[in-house]
Order: structure tokens, then sequence, then C-alpha cells
């Protein structure tokens, strides 16, 4: 997202985007996720990636998270070979594992929701899954903790 662009407007792209990729197309029954190249899907996933990165608000992390998770789980339904975005687990682990408590958060939240999508894929790293609730319940900070026992409860 453009660096330049206020935080309303980046909120608001992120929303529009996410509920876009989703859409049906008028006159098929593909979406316009479907619809997009491989190369412009590439690119698209490339630069998700490297935004959430580097956002610094709460609200707006949230909503990219919203985003990212809409993308891997509108891919993974509607793919017969059950295509999983490896680049995005790899993000939320390393996010799980940051200093930086926004990027937790924003990992807690992704896992959330996908859950509804992936159980089956994320059930294969449960041992994984059990250490990252235990460190995570345990947090300093009284949001991840929350957003923990969210991402447990919707695992169970």
């Amino acid at each position: 997202m453009a660096p330049q662009a206020g935080l309303d407007i980046k909120s608001l792209a992120a929303v529009v985007l996410r509920r876009s990729l989703g859409t049906h197309l008028t006159d098929k029954k593909e979406t316009l996720w479907e619809s997009i190249s491989p190369a412009a899907k590439d690119f698209l996933k490339t630069n998700l990636l490297a935004t959430v990165r580097v956002i610094d608000t709460k609200d707006l992390i949230h909503k990219m998270s919203n985003l990212l998770v809409e993308v891997q789980g509108g891919m993974y339904e509607q793919n017969d070979a059950h295509e999983i975005w490896q680049d995005l687990l790899n993000l939320i682990f390393e996010f799980v594992n940051s200093s930086n408590n926004l990027h937790v958060d924003s990992a807690l939240q992704m896992f959330n929701g996908l859950f509804t999508y992936i159980i089956d894929h994320l059930n294969k790293f449960k041992s994984d899954l059990l250490g990252i609730f235990r460190k995570t319940m345990n947090h300093q900070n009284l949001e991840i903790r929350l957003a923990s026992l969210q991402a447990v409860s919707n695992y169970l």
C-alpha cells in the first residue's frame, strides 16, 4: 500500500480488495480471484505478504490479516488440489514468535480465520499449535492472551 495514503484509505482498500476477490463475476460461476492470471495472483500474494510485515497499526494489520485469510481460504476452497499457501503459514509462524505484539496478535487472528478453511491441514502441526497456544496464553500482554484464548477456542 502506498505510504502516503491515509490510514482510512489503506483500511478501506484492504476491505474492498477482500470483498472483491471473493465476489462472483456476473456472467460466470468463478470469482474474481479465480479469473485473474497466475502472474497476477503471484504479484498480489507477494505484495500482500510484504505489506503486512510493515504495518504498525492494529486496525490495519487486522484488516490485512483478514484479507490474507480470505485469499488463502478462497484458494483452498476453489482448488480441487486444496492448495495451501505455505508462504502465509511461514509468515504466521514467524509472527507468532516475534517480539512485536502486533505481529503476535495478527498471527493469532490469522490462525482463527484459517481454522475455518484448513483445519485438517493445520492438525498436522498439532504439537506446534499447542506450543504456540501455551506460549501466547502466558504472554505478558493481556490482548495477546485474550487472542490466544479465542484461537484455542476456535481450534477446539
